[in-house]
């Protein structure tokens, strides 16, 4: 888990650390704590990488201030948990409308953060699953719903999703068994329908013995022997739907 604390107080920068490490031994988590003093600095790295999963955010900074950008990460549609933190309640309303996890008042008592991070961590949770991979030029997290299909090439893997196309410095098996550990039931599961295709179930439009066609009209080949354990994955991904709907 990785936890960026954004405020311009040095000091605050610090206390704020030592309670998100006493929270991690509590929790038994692995966090990785990213400060920054200016708002700007957060942004130029998230545009890098958005890997953060939980940001305690200052809202009164030199600058670009804390609440703006809360509002430019929404509107990326960044899933951040946002917790903020400020000296002055009169931000509370207006903070709201980037539906940030809570509101602390400075100074800020660490158990009030701990009840917030706890929450954060939570909300994490019910949102849909998202798989951080790393790629030549970083990491980017990819929600599961978008993936179509991935494909071996050599020592990497190619992830095909509905917004364009990633290359992961992981092998095929290991991405099957990271999507295995992030739920990835979203859309009905993966099938290896061959040992250089892992596809998702719900990008299915149709399939016969020898291949399978994506929603993006991508044919992929099923190996020999395969066709029948594939098929049987998709008829029961298909009852799985059929009685959601039915709830």
């Amino acid at each position: 888990m990785r936890i960026a604390i954004c405020d311009d107080e040095v000091a605050q920068l610090k206390l704020l650390e030592s309670y998100v490490k006493k929270w991690e031994k509590e929790q038994k988590e692995v966090v990785e704590v990213c400060k920054y003093e200016r708002a700007e600095h957060f942004l130029f790295q998230w545009e890098e990488q958005q890997n953060m999963d939980i940001l305690l955010l200052d809202i009164e900074m030199p600058g670009m201030d804390g609440m703006t950008m809360a509002k430019k990460l929404r509107e990326k549609k960044d899933s951040i948990q946002i917790i903020f933190i400020s000296g002055n309640s009169e931000y509370a309303l207006e903070g709201y409308e980037v539906e940030p996890v809570t509101y602390l008042l400075k100074p800020v008592s660490s158990e009030k953060l701990y009840a917030a991070l706890n929450r954060a961590v939570e909300r994490i949770g019910r949102t849909e699953p998202v798989l951080l991979v790393e790629e030549a030029g970083g990491k980017v997290r990819i929600p599961v719903k978008e993936i179509l299909y991935l494909e071996s090439e050599g020592h990497d893997t190619m992830i095909k999703t509905e917004n364009g196309i990633f290359r992961c410095k992981k092998g095929i098996q290991e991405m099957e068994q990271m999507l295995a550990d992030v739920g990835a039931g979203t859309r009905g599961g993966f099938c290896r329908i061959h040992r250089s295709y892992l596809i998702s179930m719900g990008a299915v439009l149709r399939i016969t013995r020898k291949e399978v066609e994506l929603q993006d009209y991508t044919r992929l080949p099923i190996a020999r022997g395969k066709w029948e354990m594939v098929n049987q994955a998709y008829l029961a991904y298909y009852r799985r739907e059929m009685e959601k709907m039915n709830e």
